[in-house]
C-alpha cells in the first residue's frame, strides 16, 4: 500500500463551473449536503451536457498590465461564458 494525497475539498479554478455545466452537478451544494449528513446522490446524465474548456495564459515576463482590450474582445466571442484576469 502507498499513501496518496486525498483532498476533502472541491477543486479550485473552474472545477465548480465545469462540473455544473457538463454534468449538472453543483459541487458547492453537494458539499453542503455532505457537511450536514444529507445523502448525496445527484442525478448525473449518461453523457456530458456540453463541452467546457479553460486555460491559463502566463506572461512571458514579469511586468505591469496596462490594458485589458484583448480580454474584452475574447468576452464578446460567441459561446465564451467569461474571461477574467487572475
Amino acid at each position: 500500500p502507498q499513501l496518496i494525497e486525498v483532498n476533502a475539498r472541491m477543486g479550485g479554478g473552474q472545477i465548480h463551473e465545469t462540473n455544473l455545466r457538463c454534468w449538472g452537478v453543483d459541487l458547492v451544494e453537494e458539499t453542503f449536503f455532505s457537511s450536514l449528513g444529507i445523502p448525496s446522490r445527484p442525478p448525473v446524465p449518461p453523457q456530458p451536457m456540453c463541452a467546457v474548456a479553460y486555460c491559463y495564459i502566463n506572461a512571458p515576463a514579469s511586468g505591469k498590465v496596462v490594458g485589458l482590450e484583448k480580454l474584452e474582445e475574447v468576452v464578446k466571442r460567441p459561446n465564451v461564458v467569461w474571461a477574467k484576469p487572475l
